[in-house]
Protein backbone atom coordinates (compact mmCIF):
# COMPACT_ATOMS: atom_id res chain seq x y z
CA UNK A 1 0.00 0.00 0.00
CA UNK A 2 1.62 3.41 -1.10
CA UNK A 3 1.69 5.95 1.81
CA UNK A 4 0.78 9.17 0.77
CA UNK A 5 3.58 11.81 1.98
CA UNK A 6 1.50 14.39 4.33
CA UNK A 7 1.79 18.05 3.04
CA UNK A 8 2.49 20.55 5.40
CA UNK A 9 0.37 23.78 4.32
CA UNK A 10 2.04 26.96 4.48
CA UNK A 11 -0.31 28.26 6.22
CA UNK A 12 -0.06 26.25 9.57
CA UNK A 13 3.84 26.58 9.37
CA UNK A 14 3.47 30.42 9.49
CA UNK A 15 0.79 30.23 12.72
CA UNK A 16 4.00 27.69 14.29
CA UNK A 17 6.12 30.32 13.37
CA UNK A 18 4.13 33.19 15.16
CA UNK A 19 4.04 35.12 11.80
CA UNK A 20 1.80 38.64 12.33
CA UNK A 21 0.09 38.94 9.13
CA UNK A 22 0.47 43.11 9.51
CA UNK A 23 1.72 45.30 6.92
CA UNK A 24 1.43 42.26 4.01
CA UNK A 25 -0.82 43.88 1.70
CA UNK A 26 -0.16 45.39 -1.39
CA UNK A 27 -0.61 49.16 -2.29
CA UNK A 28 -3.22 49.62 -5.02
CA UNK A 29 -4.41 52.59 -7.23
CA UNK A 30 -6.36 50.55 -9.19
CA UNK A 31 -8.11 46.70 -9.01
CA UNK A 32 -10.12 45.26 -11.58
CA UNK A 33 -12.05 41.92 -11.06
CA UNK A 34 -12.68 40.05 -13.98
CA UNK A 35 -15.93 37.42 -13.93
CA UNK A 36 -14.21 34.19 -15.37
CA UNK A 37 -15.44 30.22 -14.72
CA UNK A 38 -13.26 28.87 -13.01
CA UNK A 39 -12.22 26.39 -15.49
CA UNK A 40 -10.66 29.20 -17.26
CA UNK A 41 -8.22 31.06 -14.11
CA UNK A 42 -5.39 29.71 -14.87
CA UNK A 43 -5.36 30.41 -18.79
CA UNK A 44 -5.69 33.37 -17.57
CA UNK A 45 -2.98 34.13 -15.52
CA UNK A 46 -1.17 31.60 -18.18
CA UNK A 47 1.09 34.01 -20.41
CA UNK A 48 1.85 30.88 -22.85
CA UNK A 49 -2.31 31.41 -23.19
CA UNK A 50 -2.48 35.17 -23.44
CA UNK A 51 -3.68 36.90 -27.14
CA UNK A 52 -0.72 38.07 -28.57
CA UNK A 53 -2.76 41.60 -28.44
CA UNK A 54 -2.94 41.38 -24.30
CA UNK A 55 1.17 40.89 -24.74
CA UNK A 56 1.65 43.58 -26.21
CA UNK A 57 -0.87 46.27 -23.87
CA UNK A 58 0.84 44.32 -20.84
CA UNK A 59 4.15 44.71 -22.40
CA UNK A 60 2.68 48.68 -22.43
CA UNK A 61 1.52 48.72 -18.99
CA UNK A 62 4.76 47.57 -17.88
CA UNK A 63 6.53 50.15 -18.69
CA UNK A 64 4.07 52.47 -17.82
CA UNK A 65 3.87 51.23 -13.76
CA UNK A 66 7.69 51.63 -13.56
CA UNK A 67 7.22 54.90 -14.82
CA UNK A 68 4.35 55.95 -12.98
CA UNK A 69 4.73 54.14 -9.80
CA UNK A 70 0.78 53.30 -9.84
CA UNK A 71 0.07 50.13 -7.88
CA UNK A 72 -2.88 47.99 -9.71
CA UNK A 73 -4.48 44.25 -9.22
CA UNK A 74 -6.26 41.47 -11.51
CA UNK A 75 -8.47 39.37 -9.94
CA UNK A 76 -10.34 36.50 -11.46
CA UNK A 77 -13.82 35.25 -9.80
CA UNK A 78 -16.13 32.89 -10.42
CA UNK A 79 -19.38 34.80 -10.94
CA UNK A 80 -21.39 31.30 -11.59
CA UNK A 81 -24.22 32.58 -13.81
CA UNK A 82 -24.93 36.19 -12.38
CA UNK A 83 -22.69 37.83 -14.66
CA UNK A 84 -21.65 37.05 -18.10
CA UNK A 85 -17.78 36.30 -18.43
CA UNK A 86 -15.30 39.69 -19.05
CA UNK A 87 -17.93 41.45 -17.31
CA UNK A 88 -15.06 43.68 -15.06
CA UNK A 89 -15.58 45.40 -12.18
CA UNK A 90 -12.88 48.46 -11.92
CA UNK A 91 -12.30 49.93 -8.26
CA UNK A 92 -10.45 53.36 -8.61
CA UNK A 93 -8.94 55.09 -5.38
CA UNK A 94 -10.20 58.62 -5.78
CA UNK A 95 -7.35 60.14 -5.08
CA UNK A 96 -4.54 60.05 -2.31
CA UNK A 97 -6.81 61.29 0.50
CA UNK A 98 -9.70 58.09 0.93
CA UNK A 99 -11.08 55.80 2.83
CA UNK A 100 -11.62 53.52 0.29
CA UNK A 101 -12.07 52.84 -3.34
CA UNK A 102 -15.28 53.56 -6.01
CA UNK A 103 -16.62 51.21 -7.82
CA UNK A 104 -17.92 50.83 -11.38
CA UNK A 105 -18.99 47.87 -13.50
CA UNK A 106 -18.38 47.52 -17.72
CA UNK A 107 -19.37 44.59 -19.80
CA UNK A 108 -15.93 44.08 -21.85
CA UNK A 109 -14.84 40.56 -23.90
CA UNK A 110 -11.63 38.94 -23.95
CA UNK A 111 -10.51 40.44 -26.82
CA UNK A 112 -11.42 44.20 -25.46
CA UNK A 113 -10.40 43.44 -22.15
CA UNK A 114 -7.08 44.36 -22.37
CA UNK A 115 -7.83 47.93 -23.69
CA UNK A 116 -10.22 48.55 -20.99
CA UNK A 117 -7.28 48.43 -18.37
CA UNK A 118 -4.99 50.50 -20.18
CA UNK A 119 -7.45 52.78 -20.41
CA UNK A 120 -8.46 52.74 -17.06
CA UNK A 121 -4.97 53.01 -15.48
CA UNK A 122 -4.38 56.07 -17.96
CA UNK A 123 -7.43 57.76 -17.21
CA UNK A 124 -8.72 58.11 -20.92
CA UNK A 125 -11.40 55.12 -20.48
CA UNK A 126 -14.69 56.41 -22.03
CA UNK A 127 -15.90 53.34 -22.01
CA UNK A 128 -19.96 53.51 -20.35
CA UNK A 129 -19.91 52.29 -16.80
CA UNK A 130 -22.35 52.01 -13.66
CA UNK A 131 -21.89 52.33 -10.25
CA UNK A 132 -23.05 49.16 -8.07
CA UNK A 133 -23.55 49.21 -3.90
CA UNK A 134 -22.83 46.71 -1.68
CA UNK A 135 -19.35 44.72 -0.14
CA UNK A 136 -17.91 42.22 -2.42
CA UNK A 137 -15.30 39.34 -0.44
CA UNK A 138 -13.50 38.25 -2.60
CA UNK A 139 -11.42 35.23 -0.71
CA UNK A 140 -9.28 33.15 -2.25
CA UNK A 141 -9.76 29.32 -3.40
CA UNK A 142 -7.98 28.83 -5.80
CA UNK A 143 -5.90 25.04 -4.56
CA UNK A 144 -4.29 24.91 -8.31
CA UNK A 145 -2.02 27.93 -7.17
CA UNK A 146 -1.52 26.47 -3.47
CA UNK A 147 -3.76 23.60 -1.47
CA UNK A 148 -4.17 26.13 1.80
CA UNK A 149 -6.73 28.27 -0.10
CA UNK A 150 -8.36 24.69 -1.68
CA UNK A 151 -8.32 23.47 1.73
CA UNK A 152 -9.75 26.60 3.76
CA UNK A 153 -10.46 29.03 1.29
CA UNK A 154 -13.18 27.03 -0.34
CA UNK A 155 -15.13 25.73 2.67
CA UNK A 156 -14.74 29.17 4.27
CA UNK A 157 -16.51 30.78 0.81
CA UNK A 158 -19.28 28.01 1.25
CA UNK A 159 -19.49 29.10 4.70
CA UNK A 160 -20.08 32.68 3.39
CA UNK A 161 -22.29 32.32 0.37
CA UNK A 162 -25.42 33.88 0.98
CA UNK A 163 -24.65 35.18 4.55
CA UNK A 164 -25.17 38.29 4.28
CA UNK A 165 -28.09 40.84 2.51
CA UNK A 166 -25.17 43.71 1.80
CA UNK A 167 -22.57 41.09 1.07
CA UNK A 168 -21.57 38.89 -1.48
CA UNK A 169 -18.57 36.48 -1.16
CA UNK A 170 -17.05 35.36 -4.38
CA UNK A 171 -14.96 32.33 -5.28
CA UNK A 172 -11.40 34.15 -6.41
CA UNK A 173 -8.22 32.98 -8.08
CA UNK A 174 -4.62 33.66 -6.28
CA UNK A 175 -4.41 37.04 -4.14
CA UNK A 176 -1.35 36.04 -3.05
CA UNK A 177 -1.15 35.78 1.04
CA UNK A 178 -1.49 32.10 0.77
CA UNK A 179 -0.24 31.46 4.13
CA UNK A 180 -2.84 33.59 5.66
CA UNK A 181 -5.34 31.05 4.44
CA UNK A 182 -8.61 31.88 4.91
CA UNK A 183 -7.56 35.44 3.27
CA UNK A 184 -9.87 37.08 1.16
CA UNK A 185 -10.17 41.28 -0.34
CA UNK A 186 -12.41 43.28 1.40
CA UNK A 187 -14.37 45.74 -2.12
CA UNK A 188 -14.01 48.59 -2.40
CA UNK A 189 -12.92 49.00 0.76
CA UNK A 190 -9.76 47.97 -0.42
CA UNK A 191 -8.83 46.07 2.73
CA UNK A 192 -7.04 42.14 2.88
CA UNK A 193 -7.76 39.64 6.05
CA UNK A 194 -6.34 36.67 6.98
CA UNK A 195 -6.72 34.08 9.12
CA UNK A 196 -10.32 34.21 9.32
CA UNK A 197 -13.03 32.79 10.50
CA UNK A 198 -17.19 33.36 9.66
CA UNK A 199 -17.58 35.05 12.80
CA UNK A 200 -14.73 37.57 12.25
CA UNK A 201 -16.20 37.83 8.89
CA UNK A 202 -19.70 38.53 10.10
CA UNK A 203 -18.26 41.14 12.10
CA UNK A 204 -16.14 43.13 9.43
CA UNK A 205 -19.34 42.80 7.79
CA UNK A 206 -21.63 44.24 10.15
CA UNK A 207 -18.88 46.58 11.56
CA UNK A 208 -19.52 45.13 15.40
CA UNK A 209 -17.81 43.48 17.34
CA UNK A 210 -14.05 44.19 19.54
CA UNK A 211 -11.92 45.87 16.87
CA UNK A 212 -8.70 44.92 18.86
CA UNK A 213 -9.46 41.37 17.96
CA UNK A 214 -10.63 41.83 14.19
CA UNK A 215 -7.69 43.82 13.64
CA UNK A 216 -5.14 40.90 14.24
CA UNK A 217 -6.90 39.69 10.87
CA UNK A 218 -6.15 42.79 8.84
CA UNK A 219 -3.44 42.38 7.11
CA UNK A 220 -3.69 45.69 5.19
CA UNK A 221 -5.55 48.71 3.27
CA UNK A 222 -4.30 48.92 -0.13
CA UNK A 223 -4.14 52.66 -0.05
CA UNK A 224 -1.39 52.48 2.18
CA UNK A 225 2.65 50.89 2.30
CA UNK A 226 3.52 48.71 4.62
CA UNK A 227 4.51 51.22 7.13
CA UNK A 228 1.40 53.04 6.79
CA UNK A 229 -1.01 49.66 7.11
CA UNK A 230 1.09 48.91 10.44
CA UNK A 231 0.07 52.45 11.66
CA UNK A 232 -3.40 52.34 10.00
CA UNK A 233 -4.18 48.61 11.72
CA UNK A 234 -3.33 50.30 15.22
CA UNK A 235 -5.49 53.06 14.58
CA UNK A 236 -8.42 50.95 14.14
CA UNK A 237 -7.85 48.76 17.05
CA UNK A 238 -7.64 51.90 19.36
CA UNK A 239 -10.58 53.65 17.55
CA UNK A 240 -12.78 51.47 16.98
CA UNK A 241 -14.82 50.94 13.68
CA UNK A 242 -15.09 54.78 12.53
CA UNK A 243 -11.18 54.58 11.29
CA UNK A 244 -12.07 52.31 8.47
CA UNK A 245 -14.40 55.15 6.68
CA UNK A 246 -12.24 57.55 8.18
CA UNK A 247 -10.73 59.50 5.14
CA UNK A 248 -6.58 59.65 5.34
CA UNK A 249 -3.37 59.61 2.98
CA UNK A 250 -0.05 58.09 4.25
CA UNK A 251 3.14 59.71 3.83
CA UNK A 252 6.61 57.54 5.11
CA UNK A 253 8.68 60.17 5.97
CA UNK A 254 11.62 58.03 6.83
CA UNK A 255 12.46 54.36 6.45
CA UNK A 256 15.18 52.00 6.62
CA UNK A 257 16.56 48.29 7.69
CA UNK A 258 15.07 48.89 11.74
CA UNK A 259 12.00 50.68 10.96
CA UNK A 260 10.01 54.14 9.42
CA UNK A 261 8.36 57.34 10.94
CA UNK A 262 5.18 57.31 9.19
CA UNK A 263 2.27 60.25 9.14
CA UNK A 264 -1.17 59.58 8.40
CA UNK A 265 -3.32 62.53 7.38
CA UNK A 266 -7.30 61.97 8.35
CA UNK A 267 -10.12 64.18 8.32
CA UNK A 268 -13.19 62.82 10.73
CA UNK A 269 -16.38 62.25 9.16
CA UNK A 270 -17.76 65.30 11.75
CA UNK A 271 -14.91 67.42 9.20
CA UNK A 272 -12.81 67.88 12.16
CA UNK A 273 -8.72 67.43 10.35
CA UNK A 274 -5.94 65.48 12.38
CA UNK A 275 -2.90 63.66 11.73
CA UNK A 276 -1.29 60.52 13.16
CA UNK A 277 2.67 60.78 13.60
CA UNK A 278 3.64 56.93 14.77
CA UNK A 279 7.31 55.01 15.13
CA UNK A 280 7.19 51.62 13.54
CA UNK A 281 10.06 49.37 14.09
CA UNK A 282 10.43 45.89 12.75
CA UNK A 283 11.41 44.12 15.72
CA UNK A 284 12.97 40.49 14.19
CA UNK A 285 12.13 38.38 11.55
CA UNK A 286 10.37 34.69 11.15
CA UNK A 287 11.19 32.35 8.19
CA UNK A 288 8.33 30.60 6.83
CA UNK A 289 7.84 29.02 3.60
CA UNK A 290 6.73 30.41 0.18
CA UNK A 291 3.81 28.48 -0.19
CA UNK A 292 2.69 25.10 0.68
CA UNK A 293 4.37 23.52 -2.86
CA UNK A 294 7.56 25.27 -2.34
CA UNK A 295 10.61 23.84 -0.49
CA UNK A 296 11.90 27.69 -0.46
CA UNK A 297 11.73 30.17 2.43
CA UNK A 298 11.32 33.81 3.21
CA UNK A 299 12.18 35.91 5.31
CA UNK A 300 8.97 38.32 7.03
CA UNK A 301 9.63 41.58 8.61
CA UNK A 302 7.38 41.72 11.90
CA UNK A 303 6.27 45.27 13.07
CA UNK A 304 5.36 46.82 16.11
CA UNK A 305 4.22 50.39 16.73
CA UNK A 306 6.60 52.14 19.30
CA UNK A 307 5.49 55.85 19.17
CA UNK A 308 2.01 56.63 18.35
CA UNK A 309 0.73 60.58 18.78
CA UNK A 310 -2.85 61.75 17.22
CA UNK A 311 -2.98 65.51 16.91
CA UNK A 312 -6.75 66.94 16.28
Amino acid sequence: MTTVPHLDLCCAASLRAGEDLGGTAPRWDHAFAVALPQRRWDDFRDVTCWSDHRRAVWERLGDFVKTTKIGFGLLAYDAGADLPPYHVTHYRRPGPFAAGFVRHDVQTTEQTFPDFVEAALQDVSSAATSTTAGLDFHVCTHGRVDAACGKFGASFERALHGRFAHARAWRTAHIGGHRFAPTMIELPSGRFWGRLTPGVAEMIARREGDPGVVARHLRGWAGLDAWGQVVDREMFAREGWAWLDTPKRGETLHADERGADVRLAFARLDGALGAVEARVEVTHTVTVPGGSHKPDLVTARQYAVTRLEVRS
